[in-house]
């Protein structure tokens, strides 16, 4: 296994295109893909404009259409956005995001099958039944296209993220209210992605972005596309890419929790410019709290002190109510005209920050004097040196 990548700084389809055809012919895809059916899983988080960076560009998409059709495939783009999984909130983001225009232009399709089934995942680490779109059932191939970005909960957003999309909707808050820890969390990502594992991940790293991401960061260009087989291979690529230390990330986390951990120096990088790394760095979300589980004495006062929150403006906020229809701790109520947050209910899942269509959601972080002590308390806590008293 290993990644390909390429200089790409512009979002031009017929340029992608032939970018894309090496690719495939590099994981060695099929030349002829004639009545196949290949779903393109795109990032589609909610109807954004695409110079907004927040999901997989349709320029991108068009040009990787565009190389499958050479190759005889039907192309169907799909994902189930946050909020109600439904065919008219479907039809807005397509429309929002570009994709519409896309599938006008190049005779790709888009998903309207709304249904979903139930997968039985025996040998998961946590879920043992995935509810699943159905859009990922009976496909040919799938090839999914994950838009690199910072992610408030997750550290980042990229391959192992990406296939969360294939959970229904509304059946996404669930898992948040179930799984607010960030690496319990990252480990039902690793149980979807291994259950429902695309054929391959093409990244749309030209533009990705960073800061406040999945859907408040700001847009940075990286300049590449990059591609690979594996979801980990992938992340852990990009992470080196944009100078994102592992330790932040909580997939890697959950990874060397339930797996063991992973070894990142056996990726081999092939393509343009491999040893490619970007200056500056990316810039985190200012969210990162402490990703191991303290003792059970501590755990109240870290996350009050050390967790960041959600604050609405009040200014920006509509009532528009999707903030608190997609709260997976049932902590947002509207009144007066605006929405307001229970932080004793929070579970800082913060997909009302990613959700909300107005911006109107900022994250506040800890204060550092806080993140300090808490630090220095859960040190003390977890060192040898630290025995209970019977």
């Amino acid at each position: 296994m290993s990644i390909y990548q390429s200089n790409c700084n512009e979002y031009d389809r017929d340029r992608i295109s032939k970018i894309v055809d090496g690719h495939l012919k590099y994981h060695s895809i099929d030349d002829d893909l004639s009545g196949r059916n290949v779903i393109l899983k795109v990032n589609l988080l909610s109807g954004k404009d695409p110079s907004k960076a927040v999901t997989t560009h349709p320029e991108f998409v068009a040009g990787i259409v565009s190389s499958l059709k050479e190759r005889g495939a039907e192309c169907i783009i799909a994902d189930s956005p946050g909020g109600e999984f439904t065919v008219s909130r479907l039809k807005d983001a397509y429309r929002s995001s570009g994709l519409e225009e896309v599938a006008a232009s190049t005779g790709a399709k888009l998903n309207y099958d709304v249904g979903r089934s139930v997968l039985e995942n025996e040998r998961g680490r946590i879920l043992k039944r995935i509810p699943v779109c159905n859009f990922v059932l009976g496909k040919d191939m799938m090839i999914a296209l994950p838009k690199f970005k910072t992610h408030m909960l997750m550290g980042i957003t990229c391959a192992s993220k990406i296939m969360y999309g294939i959970i229904p909707g509304e059946e996404k808050i669930h898992f948040h209210t179930r799984f607010p820890h960030p690496i319990n969390f990252a480990g039902i990502l690793l149980d979807i992605t291994d259950r429902i594992r695309p054929d391959l991940f093409i990244v749309d790293a030209i533009v990705g972005m960073e800061g406040e991401g999945p859907a408040q960061g700001d847009p940075r260009r990286i300049g590449l596309i990059a591609s690979g087989t594996d979801n980990i291979e992938v992340d852990a690529h990009l992470c080196r890419v944009c100078g994102i230390e592992y330790g932040s990330v909580p997939i890697f986390s959950a990874l060397r929790s339930f797996d063991g951990g992973f070894k990142f120096d056996n990726i081999e990088v092939s393509g343009d410019e491999p040893g490619f790394r970007l200056d500056p760095p990316f810039v985190m979300p200012g969210t990162s709290a402490i990703i191991g589980d303290p003792p059970e004495l501590f755990k109240r006062m870290v996350r009050s002190l050390s967790s960041p929150k959600p604050v609405i403006d009040a200014e920006k906020c509509i009532a528009c109510g999707i903030c608190r229809n997609n709260c997976a701790g049932s902590a947002i109520e509207i009144g007066n005209d605006r929405a307001r947050i229970d932080m004793s209910r929070c579970i800082r899942c913060f997909c009302c920050h990613e959700l909300c269509p107005e911006g109107a959601i900022s994250i506040k972080p800890p204060l550092k004097i806080s993140k300090y002590l808490i630090e220095k308390i859960y040190r003390l806590a977890n060192s040898k040196s630290y025995t209970k008293k019977s």
